[in-house]
C-alpha cells in the first residue's frame, strides 16, 4: 500500500503560520480568464421578500467530446446547473423536481440552511417522479455556492453533471 502524505495540501502554498492557502497568482505569460457561470434561472415568481424557484434534476444530452453525445443530467439544463441569484434576507421558497430514472437529493453546499431535510443531504431523498417544497431565509453574506447531488448509496459514483451555481447577493 501507498501512502501518501501530503495528498490534501501542497505544502509550497500552504500558509502554516496562518493556517490557509496562500494567494493564488497568476504565472507570467497566462492571461486570466474571467469565471464562467451558467445563465441565470428565472424565478417562478417574486413577491416582496420572497422569491419561488423549480428546480428539476432532468436527464439530457451534451457534447463533450467530439463524436457520440453523452448522456448527462443537470438542473433545469441538460448538463450542470442554471444559477440561482437570492439576497440576503430574502426567504426562497424550491419547489424540488426529480424526473430522473433514480432518487436523488438536492444539497445546498455553502449555504447556511437550516438541517437535516432542508439542507439535501442523503438523508433527504426525492425520488424519481417526486416533487418537495422546501424555504429557507438566506442568513449569509454576498458568495458564490453550489447545489448539487448527494444521494446515498451512490454519491461516490457521482451524478453526471448534477452541479450548478447559486449566488447571494446583498441587495442589489
Amino acid at each position: 500500500m501507498t501512502v501518501y502524505p501530503d495528498y490534501f495540501y501542497a505544502e509550497k502554498d500552504f500558509d502554516t503560520s496562518h493556517m490557509g492557502y496562500k494567494p493564488l497568482t497568476i504565472p507570467a505569460g497566462v492571461e486570466a480568464q474571467p469565471l464562467a457561470v451558467p445563465p441565470l434561472l428565472a424565478p417562478d415568481k417574486v413577491d416582496a421578500n420572497d422569491i419561488y424557484y423549480t428546480i428539476e434534476a432532468q436527464e439530457g444530452e451534451s457534447q463533450i467530446l467530439l463524436g457520440k453525445k453523452t448522456e448527462t443530467w443537470g438542473y433545469n439544463a441538460p448538463l450542470l446547473g442554471q444559477t440561482l441569484v437570492v439576497k440576503t434576507g430574502q426567504r426562497v421558497h424550491v419547489r424540488l423536481k426529480n424526473s430522473l430514472p433514480v432518487l436523488t437529493s438536492f444539497h445546498w453546499h455553502g449555504m447556511e440552511v437550516p438541517g437535516p431535510i432542508t439542507d439535501g443531504g442523503c438523508h433527504a431523498p426525492v425520488y424519481p417522479g417526486e416533487e418537495k417544497d422546501i424555504e429557507f431565509t438566506v442568513k449569509q453574506p454576498a458568495a458564490l455556492t453550489w447545489l448539487h447531488a448527494h444521494p446515498c448509496p451512490s454519491t461516490v459514483n457521482g451524478h453526471a453533471g448534477l452541479d450548478g451555481p447559486v449566488h447571494v447577493g446583498c441587495g442589489y
